[in-house]
């Protein structure tokens, strides 16, 4: 197994030129990328460049915002693209078959509307969003649940007397008679949010506003909801500057780690300090993109190696993978938009992995020691793990806490298996070094002992050479004649 491992990480070292450039156009601007999509077959592309709205105090209203530059194409033929301004409040999402860009905006007016856009022709349809006889404002988040054939999008209605509501809705957008179903993302503001059609799961992140006696309440959060059931199935109470969720629905990347649901923790961090920003997750396969500089690296999910580059000829401002991991679009600084084929791309198959740390600090004089699995990867939702401190002692827990009773020199390892029967063990040799006391002047010897009670007696046993050791607590040990202790001779039970 180590030399597929060796074999991959050599290859994937050197692949830089699986990706062939299928399509590309000069933008107006690099600066101010504020939404990129492609199509779920990377056929059909779109971009919105600047336009400003203050979402927070604003009522999203339309005199808030500023005008976008919108382009959307196609990139499979030389048909013209479509160029317009547009006040937007949301992401655009394109059709399952790539002819629509939808989006949340202003087009008519100070209502905002749920906006349909042919890729080809010049019409756009729009559909007003009222809830409750109120305007739906505020920034949006808007995306196709394909299961459902419907959209599911975040709003804000605004209430006389400054009250603010959040509300999040499910709409059929030609059936203009239906009602919104509420969801919960459970944030008002989304500033941030990703969806995997595969696995039907949406990761929202944000804050939530209220308006109270004139003061602004808020709070944040980051909230995983499936798109099936439209329930909240987890939320974290903190807002995440990055978010992806994994093509295994058991893991997301949230802030700077990888975070596994079924234990409700993160277990692994993620070096974006060195291995560039965190763009975005594969829905499909195993890896995530980071880009530093002019390079695009897909990098594993399970440790980070970056397998596969695409290097470009500026920096990377921003890059959007198409749902089957055919294709990907990189806008860079000198305003290129590309669009690359990966389809010959050979991804990776992820592999358990394990690390630990404690809290142990040199020199270690005696007292707790807790431990803690990280920057690991779990193949499965459930497993099994075993702990070994060395000492002969063992944990089945995720982070135990354990005491040394002798100074010593000891090996920790980990070991986890999968419910498909996986194994991997994590061994740090010589992990703790407990150090021995200073023995005072005049002293044969003189050790320091971490027990369940305090020695209160001892005596000395001639004919073994052994020295009995009582406790507190009733029990009593041996020692040798160099400090040692040995075992248990007599151990207090209650009965």
């Amino acid at each position: 197994m180590k030399n597929i491992i060796i074999a991959i990480f050599l290859f994937s070292g050197i692949c830089v030129s699986a990706q062939t450039k299928i399509w590309e156009k000069k933008i107006l601007t690099s600066k101010n990328i504020r939404y990129l999509a492609i199509s779920q077959n990377g056929k059909t592309i779109c971009v919105i460049i600047g336009g400003q709205g203050n979402d927070d105090i604003g009522r999203g209203q339309s005199s808030y915002y500023t005008d976008a530059d919108v382009l959307i194409s196609r990139t499979d033929t030389v048909s013209k693209p479509r160029n317009f301004k547009f006040k937007g409040g949301s992401n655009p999402t394109i059709s399952l078959n790539g002819d629509t860009v939808y989006c949340i905006g202003f087009l008519n007016g100070n209502n905002k509307s749920l906006c349909a856009i042919p890729v080809d022709g010049d019409t756009i349809f729009t559909r007003r969003i009222i809830s409750n006889g109120s305007d739906t404002q505020g920034k949006s988040f808007l995306c196709i649940l394909p299961e459902v054939d419907k959209f599911l999008y975040s709003y804000a209605v605004f209430h006389s007397g400054g009250a603010e509501v959040s509300w999040d809705g499910v709409v059929d957008f030609l059936d203009r008679d239906a009602k919104l179903s509420n969801v919960g993302f459970y944030t008002d503001i989304v500033v941030r949010a990703d969806v995997n059609p595969n696995t039907k799961k949406h990761l929202t992140s944000g804050r939530t506003v209220v308006t109270k006696d004139f003061l602004r309440i808020k709070s944040t959060s980051t909230c995983l909801v499936s798109t099936s059931t439209l329930k909240n199935s987890f939320c974290l109470p903190n807002e995440s500057p990055f978010l992806g969720i994994c093509s295994d629905s058991n893991y997301a990347i949230i802030g700077n780690g990888l975070f596994h649901f079924p234990t409700k923790e993160y277990i692994r961090t993620l070096d974006f300090g060195t291995n560039g920003t965190f763009m975005e997750c594969s829905h499909l396969y195993p890896w995530y993109l980071t880009a530093k500089g002019n390079e695009v690296n897909f990098r594993r999910i399970d440790n980070d190696s970056a397998f596969y580059t695409i290097a470009c000829a500026e920096a990377v401002m921003a890059t959007k993978l198409s749902e089957d991991g055919k294709r990907i679009a990189v806008i860079t600084d000198d305003s290129l938009l590309t669009v690359y084929d990966i389809s010959s791309l050979i991804s990776p198959q992820p592999q358990l992995h394990i690390d630990f740390t404690s809290d142990y600090k040199s020199p270690f004089k005696g007292g707790e020691i807790a431990f803690d699995m990280t920057n690991s990867y779990i193949t499965t939702p459930t497993y099994s793990l075993i702990w070994d401190f060395g000492d002969g002692d063992i944990s089945t827990t995720q982070h135990p806490k354990h005491t040394y009773k002798f100074p010593g020199i000891y090996t920790v390892s980990l070991t986890i298996t999968s419910s498909i029967g996986e194994k991997y063990t994590t061994i740090k040799k010589d992990y703790i070094h407990y150090e021995k006391s200073i023995v005072p002047d005049g002293a044969l010897w003189a050790e320091k002992h971490t027990l369940a009670a305090g020695v209160t007696a001892i005596s000395f046993a001639l004919r073994s050479n052994r020295i009995l050791a009582g406790t507190s607590n009733g029990s009593i040990y041996t020692l040798t004649p160099d400090g040692q202790f040995e075992r248990f001779l007599f151990e207090r039970t209650y009965v």
